[in-house]
């Protein structure tokens, strides 16, 4: 979302992402903005006072905004490096904290439009050297399909009546049945 925001911003609406991180290839990471534990303190400040999924990037996204950049340039590839990089490192230390802790992982699948970021998934792999990174694609789930993938698999639970909520990542009280179905009959009546 990072990444995708700069990218509009810089070219003024002509492109929604980069593609081939053709934009971050060209530039630099910028030190200024960008350490190695800021993905770290980044998280823990985030998700030491907000449930998982409400954490996911305004103080990131604020550590990349800048001031009076409307265009391309030099400075505005370095920007987008950096987001890249961040959100890379930001996954991989999300991983080590809340993944292996539980669970012996060898392998991780990523979706999302990010799979298609070649700078991005080379530092995923990078910062888990003992971890597969793997695509859905691989398991006959697209990338882009990640979100209706979910949905799909949410609805299908719904459906027969199980708990489709994770209150450990969400901050609910308890685990319940997200959403209803409602018949043509039933929704007549309403």
């Amino acid at each position: 979302m990072i990444v995708d925001a700069l990218v509009e911003k810089v070219t003024r609406g002509r492109a929604t992402y980069d593609r081939n991180a053709r934009l971050a290839l060209s530039g630099r990471t910028i030190p200024e903005l960008f350490t190695p534990h800021d993905a770290r303190d980044v998280s823990k400040e985030e998700t030491s006072q907000k449930p998982l999924e409400e954490s996911s990037s305004a103080a990131s996204t604020r550590k990349f905004c800048w001031r009076g950049e409307s265009s391309i340039t030099p400075e505005s590839a370095d920007i987008v490096r950096t987001a890249t990089v961040f959100t890379a490192l930001s996954i991989a230390d999300a991983f080590r904290r809340f993944i292996l802790p539980r669970v012996k992982a060898d392998e991780l699948i990523v979706a999302g439009g990010g799979t298609r970021n070649p700078l991005m998934m080379a530092q995923l792999a990078a910062a888990l050297p003992d971890i597969d990174i793997v695509s859905s694609d691989k398991f006959g789930v697209p990338a882009e399909a990640k979100e209706a993938f979910a949905f799909a698999v949410l609805a299908y639970e719904t459906f027969h009546g199980r708990p489709n909520n994770l209150p450990s990542a969400t901050g609910a009280k308890h685990s319940v049945v997200l959403g209803d179905f409602v018949h043509g009959a039933r929704a007549a009546k309403k």
